[in-house]
């Protein structure tokens, strides 16, 4: 995998593409998408909440025949269909295919998992839900426990090289809106972030930019700044 087409779609949804597969995140509008269907598709869903899935790619199945999902089990699914797979927190998945590779799950400090996939010798992370959450209505308790939480899950990454990874920067947190992005980027070697989970106020890339504790890390953070949008990205 030395280059991919990444298009970002809205929100957390994310496709990844090369030559032979095509990886879909967090799909929730209620048209599924019109992929390729010369090339094997995989689904993956981090879990159940209406921004990051919709019952429609069920749809999916029946259009396409070099396709499976990957889900957080509690999203209902059919279970006499191999190409539906339920996964679970902190497990380790070996997945058949055209190109086979691995993908390894996540505890996520909301509901479902975070993806980290190694695949053609690099590593594609997408966080779902699995984020520093802080917030100012909450009591110190809850956010201390948060902070914990997503600090301890943070450390299985730490010896990761991560080529790719999808990272929420969500502007309802006000001014802890980049605390988790940012610890992120601090604690992980990874050569390229997308962020995610920004609703409409895509925007807000641009505004962390401007503030100095981005600038080690400008240069590898992407700029959405549409839905629909394509990336070209080349791995070195």
């Amino acid at each position: 995998m030395q280059q991919c087409n990444v298009t970002f779609h809205k929100h957390s949804c994310f496709q990844i593409e090369d030559d032979q597969c095509i990886f879909l995140f967090d799909w929730y509008d209620d048209t599924p998408p019109q992929l390729d269907s010369d090339k094997m598709i995989y689904i993956f869903n981090s879990h159940k909440h209406a921004d990051h899935y919709n019952p429609c790619l069920m749809k999916m199945a029946d259009s396409y025949k070099q396709i499976q999902f990957i889900w957080s089990r509690e999203i209902k699914m059919p279970k006499d269909d191999s190409r539906f797979l339920a996964v679970k927190r902190g497990e380790t998945y070996e997945i058949d295919g055209p190109v086979p590779f691995r993908v390894e799950t996540l505890e996520s400090t909301d509901i479902g998992v975070a993806f980290l996939i190694y695949y053609k010798e690099r590593v594609i992370y997408h966080a779902g839900d699995l984020n520093w959450w802080s917030w100012s209505g909450e009591t110190h308790s809850w956010n201390r426990n948060m902070e914990t939480r997503f600090k301890k899950i943070m450390q299985h990454l730490e010896d990761v090289h991560i080529d790719l990874a999808f990272v929420p920067l969500d502007p309802r947190q006000e001014e802890r809106f980049c605390w988790g992005m940012e610890y992120f980027l601090e604690h992980t070697r990874t050569d390229c972030v997308f962020p995610m989970h920004m609703w409409d106020k895509l925007d807000i890339v641009k505004q962390w930019k401007t503030m100095p504790e981005s600038e080690l890390y400008r240069d590898i953070v992407m700029e959405p700044e549409y839905n629909g949008q394509e990336f070209v990205i080349d791995f070195e």
